[in-house]
């Protein structure tokens, strides 16, 4: 048995925190809700925001069926988050319906397209109470590890501008991040005091922590290590059986895993390319690089320096309660900073799991150099510590508060408002993704097709058509995955060629100059523009595209994020005659095959080769006849899928 008593007075004021008092963690937990609902309606009523456990959650209302559908059809992402969201809105809509405000279930999910502002700030509440909650675990554990530093822990929790800025968004992390640090204070504890119901409440947690996200599965490292920590080698044979147990419990919050096997292996290969492989933006870079930068942005060198010395130290200090303990910690912390930073996929919610970890070390860490300090009798050495926490809580308060403060509007509403005032119903506006989020022609007629439509009410249908709608064209973006085609060879032998390895290189076909004769308006996004800026070799077009306004396009609106408003930066190009002259006179003619030219050559050969060895035009688009080379013929699904529908939208305008 490795289990050990208390060497120091320390690890006999650890065996519990229950007769501590438990008003500071109230505390920090009311401040916590408070910053967090600052701004909870964030750039409402626009709902522009992925949301997806949310708009997964409202396609299991089974519109298109008539009855519920418990299978979400979707595993990106485990079902757990998507079933409470799930669980919130019918609880809304029964409150709704009871209320007047919906008289069929229908209403619901036509005010979530039109009037989405109620459900959406419900919804972010869960991202809330995970918060929340979050802080309240931090503390508990802190506390449980050394006596004191909870109320440091806690104060990084409240303030980390990661967690106040995804609190506002609806997300599957805040959800993950609070069942895992739950999950490691019930290991923590049953370290402490051997209890079976503790480490049943570890076992539960890590298989709700997965059903929130898979990566959450490596949690299941540290609850092998406190088996052992706790009794040693014939402790540790119980460690497949608790695994087992938490595999149980995330197949009962994620049946269809199973239930619709298929489709899971499918949604989790493309997730796992896609971690791979990265998306527009993060091509050819790896995630370690952005998790430093940000951690030290956010946290601050001091606490980072903190938190490297702690893990340092670790070996001379890990034979002891505490220090296995401690360890259980780092088990947790290491494998999810290492599911961050291999992959090339970068986005400031993939730092919220690791952030409660990261505050309880930290904080353990503070308090070891404040003990140090102040045992020296000089007021300096005192004084020094009390800077040693400043330089630690500082900068998260800072950016933390001047996080919450901002959100009271956003340059996409901004964008939008400028838009009504200013803009005629014969305008045609073309735009990129996280632009002005204007309702078109084509998406009230997807609204009024859609079966929901026909079963909502009608005063619903008439609040919804009332809405005006502008002559606005989205640009496509392909952000991740690849494209492919499917082709049969001369003798008659099927083959899979690789069109486009990373699918944002088709993107360029959309920034072909002489797309913008007949354009009133361009509107440009930072949150496109500066994907493509971070590599302009790969992204030439929409660089020359970008020049090419700024040159000879005038400003009609600037929108930049600052102070409280945030957002990209969005900038509203007017197309007047003496644009559209100069462009007529440079680029006067289209060719129909103009986005063949992006093709890759290496796709070209290959399918040449296969499929008309005799006549190879060696990768030009046409034959010297005039007629499509023979490698584009095949491309007719491609350019059905991708390029017509940009084509035939501009078109009908």
């Amino acid at each position: 048995m490795l289990t050990t008593p208390g060497t120091n007075r320390q690890d006999t004021q650890l065996r519990s925190v229950g007769h501590r008092r438990w008003w500071p963690v109230f505390a920090l937990a009311a401040v916590a809700l408070l910053l967090r609902l600052w701004h909870i309606a964030h750039g409402l009523p626009d709902f522009t925001e992925e949301a997806i456990p949310f708009r997964e959650a409202l396609k299991m209302w089974g519109w298109q069926t008539g009855h519920t559908d418990c299978n979400p059809h979707f595993f990106h992402y485990p079902t757990l988050t998507i079933y409470i969201h799930f669980a919130l809105q019918k609880f809304q809509y029964a409150l709704g319906l009871i209320s007047g405000r919906y008289l069929a279930p229908a209403d619901f999910w036509l005010a979530v397209q039109h009037q989405p502002t109620l459900p959406v700030v419900l919804a972010r509440l869960v991202t809330v109470a995970a918060d929340v909650a979050a802080v309240i675990a931090v503390w508990s554990l802190a506390e449980r590890l050394r006596p004191g530093a909870g109320w440091i822990a806690g104060a990084l929790m409240v303030f980390a501008a990661p967690l106040v800025a995804t609190s506002r968004l609806i997300f599957v992390d805040p959800v993950q991040a609070v069942l895992s640090i739950w999950a490691v204070e019930r290991m923590v504890t049953y370290q402490d005091n051997g209890r079976r119901s503790s480490l049943m409440a570890a076992v539960i947690l890590v298989g709700l922590a997965a059903s929130a996200k898979y990566n959450a599965g490596l949690l299941v490292l540290p609850l092998g290590w406190a088996l052992w920590s706790r009794g040693g080698w014939h402790a540790l044979t119980r460690w497949p059986l608790a695994a087992g147990a938490a595999v149980l419990v995330f197949l009962a919050t994620s049946p269809y895993v199973l239930l619709d096997f298929n489709t899971f292996r499918a949604d989790f290969a493309f997730e796992r390319r896609h971690m791979i492989e990265g998306h527009l933006g993060t091509l050819g870079t790896a995630g370690a690089g952005f998790l430093l930068e940000t951690a030290l942005r956010q946290l601050g060198p001091g606490a980072l320096l903190l938190l490297a010395g702690r893990l340092a130290t670790l070996p001379w200090r890990w034979r002891s309660g505490a220090g296995r303990r401690e360890t259980t910690l780092w088990l947790a912390l290491i494998p999810a900073i290492a599911s961050v930073a291999f992959f090339r996929m970068t986005a400031i919610r993939y730092l919220v799991p690791l952030i409660p970890f990261a505050a309880v070390l930290i904080a353990l860490a503070a308090l070891s150099v404040v003990d140090k300090l102040t045992a020296k009798t000089d007021w300096r050495w005192r004084l020094a510590a009390a800077l040693t926490l400043t330089v630690v809580l500082a900068p998260v308060v800072v950016s933390g508060v001047r996080t919450a403060a901002s959100g009271a509007d956003t340059t996409r509403s901004q964008a939008v408002r400028w838009c009504e005032a200013h803009l005629t119903a014969d305008d045609l506006i073309l735009q990129e993704t996280y632009g002005a989020p204007l309702r078109t022609f084509f998406d009230t007629q997807r609204t009024v097709l859609h079966p929901a439509f026909v079963a909502a009410s009608e005063s619903a249908r008439r609040r919804f058509l009332a809405a005006r709608h502008f002559r606005s064209v989205p640009l496509p973006m392909a952000a991740s995955g690849r494209f492919t085609v499917d082709l049969a060879d001369s003798s008659g032998t099927d083959h899979r060629l690789l069109i486009f390895p990373h699918a944002p290189d088709l993107n360029q076909v959309f920034y072909e100059p002489a797309l913008l004769r007949g354009i009133d308006y361009f509107v440009q996004s930072s949150g496109v523009s500066r994907r493509y800026e971070r590599d302009p070799e790969r992204y030439r077009p929409q660089k020359q595209l970008y020049d090419l306004l700024a040159t000879r396009a005038e400003v009609a609106a600037s929108f930049q994020p600052h102070d409280n408003v945030g957002g990209p930066t969005i900038t509203v190009y007017r197309l007047g005659d003496g644009f559209q002259t100069a462009l007529s006179r440079q680029y006067a003619y289209l060719d129909p095959y103009w986005w063949a030219a992006a093709v890759p050559l290496k796709y070209r050969l290959e399918a040449e080769r296969l499929l008309d060895p005799e006549q190879i035009s060696r990768g030009s688009v046409r034959k010297p006849d005039g007629r499509p080379a023979t490698w584009v013929l095949p491309l007719e699904r491609l350019f059905d899928q991708q390029i017509a529908p940009f084509l035939l939208r501009t078109a009908h305008y």
